[in-house]
């Protein structure tokens, strides 16, 4: 299991407690000192994009919280109606690659990139979330 914090939240919502349920993540001032694991999550207005403003973080910050967190995961609805939203998420996740992360996105109404450095930590949590019943076709891997 994840502890998992909301950046620049101390509490959470009913909604933030359903997603940490979902993630089989508990909030990180109820953390197990023993639990290894945490995970961050960045809730921007807007999403994903290199230089940070005040609706988007940026995919250094992402990188950055990596130093602290074996995954970080951000809401993404930052995209150009100029390219297919797909060719965007693939994109966004060679940019991480380029900064050693792994990376995949989960791809519905809402988006989420989530990112590690350590692709097994990825898989665990892809792996739960199609345990779950999430369709696989949701998750969008970084190319090999």
């Amino acid at each position: 299991m994840l502890a998992m914090r909301r950046l620049a939240s101390s509490t959470w919502s009913d909604e933030d407690e359903a997603f940490g349920k979902f993630l089989d993540a508990t909030h990180i001032l109820h953390r197990d000192p023993a639990q290894s694991k945490t995970a961050l999550f960045f809730d921007p207005d807007t999403g994903v994009k290199a230089t940070p403003t005040t609706a988007h973080v940026s995919f250094d910050r992402l990188a950055q919280a990596l130093g602290d967190h074996a995954i970080v995961f951000a809401f993404d609805q930052s995209s150009s109606r100029n390219t297919a939203p797909r060719q965007q998420m693939t994109q966004k996740l060679a940019v991480m690659r380029l900064r050693n992360c792994h990376g995949f996105y989960y791809d519905s109404h809402a988006r989420f990139l989530f990112v590690s450095r350590d692709d097994e930590s990825l898989r665990e949590l892809e792996s739960h979330l199609c345990g779950l019943g999430l369709p696989a076709f949701r998750l969008l891997r970084q190319p090999a």
